[in-house]
């Protein structure tokens, strides 16, 4: 977490091991965050501070596993519960006062599908519209299912296409999302300040291959003014996913290796783990742009992300270029603190 209050031209070891925020600031109040994911354990500890509230907390279909009330998906590892964190976490969220609505898409057998992305999807769609939320942040860290012939790595398995299909399955996914993105980038039509996507590339690093993102990334090059793809650094600060090929090239990107967030320890009780993944990155990049905009350094969600394009610096040589929360070391604390076994830094 530190990496991302890290200024230009500075060591993480002046930092003094802490992340720097502004007093007073909104910390992510205004923006409204729509997590896709497979639920949320709304009653952990993490959340005591900015607890998302039931009437906030959607299921998508079809089967929807709305039998048990709020709660993540074990089958997934809590995966919901440990992104949001890191959003509106009261230890380790970026804009713990952001407003947040939960689509969980996970059925109540345990397992997902595209329909129920779609699903998801249409549901935040849905209530942006109901509602004329403004400046809404659509955070959805995961991919429709679509094949990579070209990767033997894929994330999928080889989807059967009958030969006398109309559409391919990728043909299909992409036809689809691009008309969910459609009616997304409409909404600027009837909102002042219309909503944003941020999503993921996929985990897989193939280095030196053409082989392009998955749906709803894919569809960035045509909707670039609405989905942003944030792309997870490891702890040296390189890419955890190689787009040097691809078309369209990542813009943000913010840690996915060894982060902390909200977790269970071996007995089953609320504590914190620590975690890998791209999708941390999608956590982070959502996180500043709210941050953004209400500490009122950009207007809305849209004119935050240019922010955090232009903003962005890179911290080691052959890495991209890191987001950051724009807080100057002139703004830092008098007194510096140095962890135990740390070099000390001059002043």
């Amino acid at each position: 977490m530190r990496v991302l209050s890290q200024p230009p031209g500075l060591k993480l070891a002046e930092l003094g091991g802490c992340y720097y925020v502004r007093s007073g600031a909104g910390r992510g109040k205004s923006v409204s965050i729509f997590l896709i994911d497979t639920g949320v354990d709304i009653q952990h500890e993490a959340f005591r501070k900015a607890k998302p509230e039931e009437e906030f907390y959607y299921f998508a279909g079809p089967d929807a596993a709305d039998m048990n009330g709020p709660t993540d998906s074990a089958e997934y590892k809590n995966h919901g519960t440990h992104l949001l964190s890191r959003i509106i976490g009261y230890r380790v969220g970026l804009a713990p006062e952001a407003e947040v609505y939960i689509v969980h898409f996970v059925n109540r057998y345990g397992y997902y599908t595209t329909a129920h992305l779609f699903s998801a999807m249409i549901k935040a769609y849905d209530n942006i519209i109901e509602h004329e939320v403004q400046n809404a942040i659509i955070v959805c860290a995961w991919l429709y299912d679509q094949t990579q012939p070209d990767n033997p790595d894929s994330l999928f398995q080889t989807v059967y296409d009958p030969p006398e299909s109309k559409h391919r399955t990728n043909d299909l996914v992409s036809w689809l999302s691009t008309q969910m993105m459609t009616e997304i980038f409409n909404l600027r039509r009837t909102l002042a300040h219309p909503p944003i996507v941020v999503t993921t590339p996929g985990t897989d690093k193939i280095i030196g291959s053409k082989t392009e993102y998955l749906s709803p990334a894919k569809e960035v090059a045509a909707f670039s003014d609405i989905i942003i793809i944030a792309g997870g650094t490891d702890t040296k600060d390189q890419k955890m996913f190689d787009d040097s090929l691809r078309t369209q090239k990542i813009r943000a990107w913010a840690p996915g290796e060894n982060v902390h967030g909200a977790g269970y320890d071996a007995d089953g009780d609320a504590s914190m783990e620590l975690l890998t993944g791209a999708s941390y990155a999608v956590a982070h990049v959502a996180g500043m742009i709210a941050l953004y905009v209400s500490e009122k350094r950009s207007d809305d969600v849209k004119s935050a992300r240019d922010d955090l394009y232009s903003q962005a610096h890179q911290r080691a040589p052959g890495g991209p270029k890191i987001i950051w929360n724009g807080i100057l070391k002139s703004e830092w604390p008098t007194y510096i603190p140095t962890p135990p076994g740390s070099p000390k830094v001059p002043p």
